[in-house]
């Protein structure tokens, strides 16, 4: 065979494997499609649905967990967990938490419109988050009732405080109720959750999706830190009383360290702070309202309302918010604080009615505060540091004054340092 034969021979094999090659790829592409409708109809259309209850095959929900977790998969199996009316005490059989991890999608559903039908009670001395979602879980929970063992008193928060049970130690039945964190994501409706420490938590990249909850007797509502997002809609928390940090629930709502928190139609009362807004973070706390069927009409339209607490907003360190439609009444000390570089713009309707000061600005900040009321509070604006701003035109200042203990006739505006007040 001559040169110029072998190097046709070549060239024919060359287009031969180059076809071939085409062809697999091909193949491999569709197998690849077929895999992931495969796997969507895997998670939308035919979980693996695993029920818990007396005369179920699972009687309690950490049975379930270990059925799910002792198969080691991950990813594309959707598990549904469907949980019978009753109480469900942890720890069960050592297991105290239900922790799902690596890649799980799970539905925890309790078979009933009423939360409080389905309850999860923790009764050990140890430290623990009933559910955890970690490591790249995506974790759907409704209809379940969240219970700890022991009353969230003044009493019970001093003898706690300079303690390390807050780190982890056991001792004490520090109980709390959803964690999220490293990645994951929870959906939580129709839940309720009384007498924890913490209710909802979420830490590391995390997003929670918060719809129709109560949380009562608790230290701490819902907090986002390191980059986490909370989206809150219809719900209401309450914690012990509002006074100083030392002898009440600490706050509402908080975040934390690049994170964010939405709130829409969102009750808070009897907490040290409303909400509390610290380290390059956000807050927006809206009015909630759905469409009528005509897609222009609103209905069912919810304000904001932060009541009773010593702070009612607490913005610092480089954070920032909105607020429209919504009520912070009450405030034992400041209704509205921004400070360290930060700002909030109260959009739109915002009363504050009972107050040491109404809008407390400090450090280079700046509040705006348009088209809102003022009320009942001995002083309307106090502004201290330097070169901060509070913007407050359009601004009702009715100090009239029919509060116990708020006197009309020192009701008035304070600055200094490079500072302004405007109020119109």
């Amino acid at each position: 065979m001559t040169i110029e034969d072998q190097i046709a021979s070549l060239n024919d094999n060359v287009g031969t494997l180059v076809s071939k090659s085409d062809q697999l790829t091909t193949a491999i592409e569709t197998k690849l499609n077929e895999y992931e409708t495969w796997k969507e109809s895997i998670h939308k259309s035919n979980p693996v649905i695993l029920q818990v209850g007396a005369d179920k095959e699972f009687t309690h929900p950490v049975d379930a967990i270990n059925h799910i977790n002792s198969h080691n998969l991950a990813g594309d199996i959707f598990w549904k967990i469907e949980i019978d009316p009753g109480i469900y005490e942890f720890p069960h059989n050592g297991v105290g938490e239900l922790k799902f991890s690596h890649f799980k999608y799970v539905q925890i559903i309790g078979n009933t419109t009423n939360s409080s039908d389905v309850i999860f009670k923790h009764i050990s001395n140890n430290h623990v988050w009933l559910i955890i979602g970690e490591r790249n879980s995506h974790i759907d929970v409704r209809n379940i009732s969240f219970m700890g063992d022991i009353d969230i008193t003044k009493n019970y928060i001093q003898s706690i405080r300079d303690r390390s049970l807050r780190s982890g130690m056991s001792g004490g039945g520090l109980s709390h109720g959803i964690l999220a964190r490293h990645n994951s994501s929870f959906y939580v409706k129709n839940c309720n959750f009384n007498k924890l420490w913490h209710a909802i938590h979420c830490h590391d990249n995390c997003n929670m999706t918060i719809d129709d909850i109560t949380a009562s007797n608790i230290y701490g509502g819902a907090h986002a830190t390191a980059n986490c997002r909370i989206y809150i809609t219809r719900s209401v928390f309450q914690g012990i009383g509002s006074g100083v940090y030392e002898d009440t629930s600490w706050a509402g709502l908080a975040s934390f360290h690049n994170s964010s928190i939405f709130c829409y139609g969102m009750e808070i009362k009897d907490f040290h702070v409303g909400l509390y807004c610290h380290w390059s973070s956000d807050f927006h706390f809206h009015r909630a309202y759905d469409y009528d069927s005509d897609g222009v009409t609103k209905i069912n339209i919810k304000d904001g309302l932060i009541e009773n607490c010593y702070h009612g907003i607490h913005t610092w360190y480089y954070s920032g918010g909105n607020i429209n439609n919504s009520l912070v009444k009450n405030s034992q000390n400041n209704a509205i604080v921004v400070g360290q570089s930060s700002n909030i713009h109260a959009l739109e309707n915002i009363i504050v009615d009972g107050a040491e000061i109404g809008y407390y600005v400090s450090h280079t900040s700046i509040l705006a505060a348009n088209g809102s009321i003022a009320r009942n509070c001995r002083n309307i604006g106090y502004y201290s540091a330097h070169k901060s701003e509070l913007h407050a035109s359009n601004t009702t200042s009715n100090l009239s004054g029919n509060a116990v203990n708020y006197s009309p006739a020192i009701s008035h505006s304070l600055a200094n340092s490079d500072s302004y007040i405007y109020i119109s």
